[in-house]
Order: C-alpha cells, then sequence, then structure tokens
C-alpha cells in the first residue's frame, strides 16, 4: 500500500462525504488505504452516513475503504489508533471537513518518490469556508523548517502531513509516551509538526495544497476567525 489516510469521524455527518468522495476521486496510480475510525460517542448520523458511503459509492480498483468502530476518546487518542491501523509506506491525516484537490496526492506521490531520504512532508493550506469557497491561505514562513516558530505559533495543519514509515514510526513511538490525560486535548496537528521537525527530516511541498474548512465547530479556525479573515 502506498498511502494510508486517516480520516476521523466524531459528529462528522456534515462534512464527512465530501472529505471522503476527495480521497476517493484522487488522479494518482498509487495504491490507497483509506481508514475511516467512527467514534461511537457521535450523537449525529455519522453511521448511517458511513454506511450509505459504503453501500453507494464505486470504489475505485487501487483504493481500500476500511472503517473502524471505536469507543469515545480525543481526536488526539483517535489519532494514535490511525496510526497504529494504518499500513502504508506513507500516511496522511485528512480532518473530516477537509478537502484534498484531485491531484494532491498524484503530487505528493511524484516527489515522495524522488525524495526517497525526506521522511516528513508538508504542503500549503488554503482556508475555505463552510461552503467550500477560497477565503486566505495559512501562511508558511520564510523558513519553513524552523521548529521554534512552528512551536510558539503552528503553520502546519494535520491534513497537509505525509509521515513516510520510518518517521510514522518514531512519531507514534514520542506520542504513546504521552499518557497523562492532560494529552487528551491538545492539539494534535501543532505536536506532530514539530515532532516532525525535530525527529525526522522534513521537506515542504510548495506545489501542493489541502483545501482547510473554517466552521463554527472547527477547533482551530472558527467562524469568526473566518469574519476576521474577511474583514
Amino acid at each position: 500500500m502506498d498511502f494510508s489516510v486517516i480520516i476521523r469521524a466524531y459528529n462528522a455527518e456534515k462534512y464527512l462525504k465530501d472529505a471522503v468522495n476527495s480521497v476517493l476521486n484522487q488522479r494518482c496510480g498509487c495504491r490507497i488505504e483509506v481508514l475511516i475510525l467512527y467514534d461511537e460517542g457521535s450523537t449525529d448520523k455519522t453511521w448511517i452516513m458511513i454506511e450509505n458511503i459504503i453501500k453507494n459509492t464505486n470504489i475505485p480498483h487501487n483504493i481500500d475503504l476500511k472503517v473502524k468502530r471505536h469507543p469515545h476518546m480525543s481526536p488526539f487518542r483517535a489519532l494514535q489508533l490511525g496510526l497504529k491501523e494504518a499500513k502504508g509506506n506513507y500516511v496522511t491525516i485528512l480532518d473530516y471537513d477537509d478537502i484534498y484537490p484531485p491531484s494532491y496526492l498524484g503530487t505528493i506521490y511524484d516527489v515522495v518518490n524522488k525524495h526517497k531520504d525526506i521522511t516528513f512532508f508538508f504542503s500549503r493550506l488554503l482556508l475555505v469556508d463552510k461552503d467550500g469557497n477560497i477565503v486566505s491561505e495559512l501562511k508558511i514562513p520564510e523558513n519553513p523548517y524552523d521548529i521554534n516558530r512552528i512551536i510558539m505559533a503552528g503553520f502546519v495543519g494535520a491534513s497537509a502531513i505525509t509521515l513516510n514509515k520510518n518517521c510514522k514510526n518514531k512519531i507514534e513511538e514520542l506520542l504513546n509516551k504521552l499518557s497523562h490525560v492532560y494529552f487528551d486535548w491538545i492539539f494534535e496537528d501543532w505536536l506532530i509538526a514539530t515532532l516532525g521537525l525535530k525527529f525526522c527530516k522534513p521537506l515542504y511541498i510548495k506545489d501542493a495544497y489541502v483545501l482547510y474548512r473554517i466552521h463554527e465547530s472547527n477547533l482551530t479556525f472558527s467562524q469568526r476567525t473566518y469574519d476576521d479573515l474577511k474583514s
């Protein structure tokens, strides 16, 4: 398997189908494992949505769609579960409310095959509103590998991260040491980006981007952020 795409699904009814379809519609000859992690604590129709996707979607031959149910847990702990389950040589994390453009994994695939020595990749984030309209772009500093900058203000989103197997294993090992309940609610994209820059060999892919959705339930960019960006 070339890629594993981890999609965590907790109260994800509204946007999950868009996220999954964006992976199924990738123009990439690579083999893709789509791993949907369904949180049984969901109180909306997320499970019905997943069942509809399984029953009514034509899955391309190069894609293996898997669903794993799990008890309610924080996004951070769900991500740990996803990293453990992922079988791909490269692992990406697509938040349920974000979208891959059709060429995204193809671009990543070309880059990783040209840079076998690189273990941690990250791309751009274009911020979109709840209807998918582009609002702005998350600014990447002039030195995208400045770990001090990312510690102070994270500029790498989880959906824009790609880990090769070695980097994934290293980060998984480090995350498993964070057993205190405090870490259940840490911003996992910030943490993984920091660990990736510190313990893996990073490369910024400026020619690739992910659509990062701003809405009222987003933990990082709320509707208020969207209003500020418009003004």
